[in-house]
């Protein structure tokens, strides 16, 4: 797990990085520059650019950009530099001044003019503007965007800020290279898709900062087995699933399969009878009930609901058992629409986990202006974790911790995916896994599964990514026996 931060913790620890360990500013800027120009120099290696144009701000952004100058034009690059107009902030005074010692032209930034066979660097705005640009950089940005050429950008792509709005002027970048963290501006549902391939690069900051992270970065992994040799279907966990309605009964299939795939040891479907049939046909490994809670409730050890479940009112009072029931549950799909219209004032028993994507979470928050602020009042609100499920995935206990999953894979945008993690989720809770570690760790390995499944099949279904996510638990568990 990687910390990341905000821009006014990471201010701070800069400010206890240079107190405590009486590391100037200078030193980290030259540290940050340099670093930033070896893996700059590395993308441009590959790609020949006839030069290297480096956009300078005022602030210790543009500072930033001066260091890289002076590094890739020591590396033999050849730099152009295009710098705004305005008072230059000190240090970003003396590393301009070091340029021109060595000859390096510092241009007006309203020369500057994009053509083909570039790579632009991004060093005007840093992570910490709190305001949008004035419409005179909107000009500039979409010319560099028309050009179609690499933009990469120092610590944070220009206009970025936590709070913009969407129709703010940005400067989206290729590659993000920010300085020893990610910012937690990056993943927003506005911001993330404007910083392309996000790599932190280091500044020789020491270990020890006392400033606590704002979120931590998550990797997708494969899951450790916790199954004896002597485990059977009742010491796995029995999830019990209401999904399905007549016309859809796939998204029931998926989530049930998906769970059953990934260790349940019982599943039973709670559905209609077409639905039943249907999953019958493709899966007999699966208990059917009527769509209603079943006898003996004490026996399931994890609900999840709202897979292809549709909105009828009938579903209403097994939605507000689920409201009320302290068992580990998760919440998807129609169920999460009923939820937003007919109960906007719960509040949850222990062990909900709500699972929206950007649609849902807007019917579900629809006054939301503050991404992060909102996600963590609603789950302390309603006491329950939230699994915000986009290109990147969040993920918000009810104490207000949050995991950043940051893993952008197209080919996971596909019909049934979201079912599939309902079923992952579902078979971790089951089996007796605490709500906020079952979602980090369903999300971690639906991203596993993904990529491993990107990289068997190219474009690929819900179903194929149910069999390899079961593949690599097959594997797993294969690896401890043959160590025993």
């Amino acid at each position: 797990m990687m910390p990341i931060y905000t821009a006014r913790s990471m201010a701070r620890a800069e400010e206890e990085i240079i107190s405590r360990y009486t590391l100037s500013p200078e030193i980290l800027m030259e540290h940050a520059g340099f670093s930033m120009a070896s893996r700059i120099g590395q993308f441009c290696r590959k790609r020949k650019p006839a030069s290297v144009d480096i956009l300078c701000g005022t602030g210790h952004n543009g500072g930033d950009g001066y260091v890289i100058a002076r590094a890739l034009s020591q590396k033999g690059f050849s730099v152009r530099l295009f710098t705004a107009g305005g008072r230059l902030k000190p240090l970003t005074a003396v590393n301009r001044q070091r340029c021109e010692c060595l000859g390096i032209a510092c241009n007006p930034i309203e020369t500057f003019n994009p053509t083909a066979g570039v790579v632009v660097v991004d060093a005007l705005f840093g992570i910490g503007l709190n305001r949008p640009l004035s419409s005179l950089w909107k000009d500039l940005f979409e010319r560099i965007r028309t050009a179609k050429v690499p933009v990469i950008a120092v610590d944070t792509p220009s206009g970025l800020f936590e709070e913009r709005k969407s129709d703010d002027p940005i400067l989206g970048a290729d590659l993000t290279l920010t300085v020893e963290y990610p910012k937690r501006e990056f993943y927003t549902p506005e911001n993330r898709r404007f910083c392309g391939i996000i790599e932190t690069v280091s500044a020789a900051f020491p270990q020890t900062v006392s400033v606590l992270p704002d979120a931590v970065l998550g990797t997708p992994k494969i899951p450790e087995t916790d199954y004896s040799l002597f485990s059977h279907k009742y010491t796995k966990g029995h999830a019990a699933l209401w999904a399905g309605s007549t016309g859809y009964p796939g998204a029931a299939l998926l989530a049930s399969r998906a769970a059953l795939k990934t260790g349940t040891g019982l599943l039973t479907l709670l559905t209609d009878s077409p639905t039943a049939e249907a999953v019958l046909r493709e899966d007999p490994s699966v208990i059917i009930g009527t769509n209603r809670m079943p006898d003996t409730p004490e026996k399931i050890t994890a609900w999840g609901c709202g897979c292809g479940w549709g909105r009828e009112t009938s579903r209403l009072p097994i939605l507000e058992r689920f409201i009320e029931t302290a068992v580990p549950r998760v919440i998807d799909a129609d169920a999460l629409n009923l939820l937003a219209e007919h109960f906007p004032d719960a509040r949850f028993a222990d062990g909900a986990v709500l699972t929206p994507h950007p649609g849902e979470w807007k019917r579900l928050c629809p006054d939301s202006s503050r991404f992060y602020d909102d996600l963590s009042r609603f789950a302390g609100r309603k006491n329950c974790t939230v699994i915000y499920k986009s290109s990147f995935s969040v993920i918000v206990s009810p104490e207000g911790e949050t995991t950043i999953f940051d893993s952008p894979l197209p080919e996971l945008g596909t019909a049934g995916s979201g079912d599939v993690l309902t079923g992952i989720l579902l078979s971790f809770l089951a089996r007796g896994i605490p709500p906020y570690r079952a979602a980090i760790g369903a999300v971690a390995f639906h991203n596993a599964a993904g990529k491993e499944a990107a990289a068997r099949y190219g474009l690929f279904t819900a179903a194929e990514l149910i069999e390899t996510a079961a593949s690599m638990l097959k594997h797993s568990a294969s690896k401890e026996e043959s160590a025993l």
